[in-house]
């Protein structure tokens, strides 16, 4: 799958897209409600990966399913970061995608930055407390207007929308689950729309954890991908 789906820039692959694409909220949002472009991603994107589910359901535990980058990487490489893993269920598909934290980055080293905080607490959080911190924005970068008037551009706590679950090992990986097939009847419609023309879609992942305090301000994405007419 690696080779069928690889990192490029034409039709049916992966890239990593410039996060300042995105808009966060500003060091003073609580006060006047400014966004700006956000700064670099905090994690790196190491893969995408896009696969059909089959008759026995979706791949469950993606961060150590055997058939899965995450484990693969793991057992391939000497590379030992710790690891972001979200597997996106949106039948008849499945979206996994992986990245690494950079443990000397500049933010991470810095327990005062807004990123340190913001992150520090999300892995403190339960589960239903992350439920209501994780912010994903999809952008429809290219493709037809249906499906731009169906998915806008806005960052959304997908966590209340559809079911998500989550998975800490410390030192290892955070993994987060979405099952789109749980959501509402708008994101249902937006779901199928997209499926129905996933070959002629330039399609933006962001995603984020919100800041809700001075203290976690600004904002900054995690990481960006796009996914070009798969």
């Amino acid at each position: 799958r690696m080779q069928a789906f690889p990192r490029g820039t034409g039709d049916h692959t992966w890239s990593v897209w410039d996060t300042s694409h995105c808009k966060v909220r500003s060091k003073n949002y609580l006060k006047d409600r400014k966004k700006e472009p956000s700064g670099p991603a905090m994690f790196e994107l190491l893969h995408c990966d896009f696969l059909l589910i089959g008759e026995d359901g979706p791949a469950t535990r993606p961060a150590e399913h055997p058939g899965l980058f995450p484990a693969h990487h793991r057992s391939t490489t000497a590379d030992r970061r710790f690891l972001l893993v979200q597997s996106w269920i949106f039948p008849p598909y499945q979206a996994v995608m992986t990245a690494a934290i950079d443990p000397s980055a500049a933010w991470l080293s810095d327990p005062s930055s807004s990123q340190s905080k913001v992150w520090k607490a999300f892995l403190d959080a339960d589960n239903e407390r992350r439920r209501r911190l994780f912010k994903v924005a999809v952008v429809v970068e290219q493709g037809p207007w249906l499906v731009r008037r169906t998915l806008p551009a806005i960052p959304v706590l997908i966590g209340t929308k559809v079911k998500m679950e989550s998975r800490h090992e410390p030192g290892e990986y955070l993994e987060l689950v979405f099952d789109t097939s749980s959501g509402g009847n708008m994101e249902r419609l937006g779901v199928s729309t997209c499926c129905k023309a996933l070959s002629r879609l330039q399609l933006v992942f962001n995603c984020m954890i919100e800041g809700q305090s001075e203290d976690q301000l600004p904002e900054n994405v995690l990481f960006s991908a796009s996914m070009l007419n798969l």
